[in-house]
Order: structure tokens, then sequence, then C-alpha cells
């Protein structure tokens, strides 16, 4: 099963190619021509290399993002979700595990797929407990950034937030805005975790 989380696991993508390449080759060949046609001096010819290149340096700054943020993924759920352990000893099979508890407690009350939500996720571990970049004194179990579920890691993963955190997403969905309280409300009454 290919999720959009795999899809995302390419650092190359042809959608990338049109969006970021498209303009530094329109300027190149622009350069290229006034170089070799209207270029009277090796300043001129110079100076036209180095602005042609220029225009390369946000495409080449995303591939290198890319590059590095796939290799700090240790692996990716057989649900698709990219997990980042950052040293910690965390196995795939009991990240899969809970996923599959969370996608299947969420799907009975809500009567759909969950997965599909989650898939857009990846999974942080980072120490315990979790300081917000906002407010760094505040110490959480996890939270949502975005879609970057930070987990404080802890030796048994079902007493970690990351089914909680998971929950927040599929909630997210099911609402259509990011509330804590009522997700939080809303997971007592349906007791989810």
């Amino acid at each position: 099963m290919e999720t959009r989380s795999i899809v995302r696991m390419k650092i190359f993508t042809f959608k990338d190619v049109l969006r970021f390449a498209t303009i530094p080759l329109i300027a190149d060949t622009i350069f290229v021509y006034f170089g070799v046609n209207a270029a009277k001096d090796f300043q001129q010819t110079a100076l036209l290399v180095v602005v042609g290149l220029t225009f390369w340096l946000p495409y080449i700054t995303v591939l290198k993002t890319r590059r590095d943020w796939i290799k700090s993924v240790a692996f990716v759920t057989k649900q698709g979700i990219p997990i980042i352990k950052n040293e910690f000893d965390v196995k795939q099979e009991d990240v899969e595990m809970i996923i599959d508890e969370t996608v299947k407690a969420w799907d009975e009350v809500l009567k759909k797929n969950s997965l599909e939500v989650i898939s857009t996720l990846f999974v942080e571990f980072k120490p315990f407990p979790v300081h917000h970049w906002r407010d760094p004194k505040k110490a959480l179990a996890g939270m949502l950034i975005g879609k970057k579920a930070v987990v404080g890691y802890k030796p048994n993963l079902n007493s970690t937030a990351l089914s909680h955190e998971l929950g927040h997403e599929i909630h997210y969905d099911h609402i259509g805005y990011y509330d804590a309280e009522v997700c939080h409300a809303f997971m007592k009454e349906h007791k989810l975790r």
C-alpha cells in the first residue's frame, strides 16, 4: 500500500522539477544567449554565470533539506508513516501495533477510515517531556505541530502520547479545525486515548 507519506520520501519529484527548476532553466537559457551573443568581456560573462547559478540555490536547498530529512527517518511503518526515532529504542512492530489499535478505535467511533487521515503525518520521538516551542516551560507528553507528531519517548511505547497525537489529527479531520479542549472532551466521551 503506497500512501502519501511514502510518496513524500522521494528526493526528486516531477512536480518539484516543474516548480523549482523551470525558472532557473529559463533564466540560464537567457543568460547563455546573452553570454554567447552580447557579453563583451570576461567580467560580463562571469556575472551572467554567477547570476544564472544563483537561480538554482532554492532548488538545491530544497533537495539538501529533503535528503537530510530522509536520512533522519529510521523506518516507515506498514501504514506509511515515517518515524524519526532519534537514537531511542523504538521498534517498528510496537509503533505499528499502536497505530493499528488507534485506527481501529477511531474507526469504530467515526465509522470511517482514519488511516488515510494519519498517513500524511510523520512522527518524531524526543526526550520526555517534550517542550512546546512557544512556551519552553510547558512540559508535554507530546504535541502535534502541523503534520509532525512529536512524542516524548518512554521505554513502554504504550505509555507515550503516540496514540493521543494521532487522535488529534483524526479529530481535526473529523471537525475541520484544531481544538485541543474539544478533542480531549471527544476522546474522554468515547474512551479514546
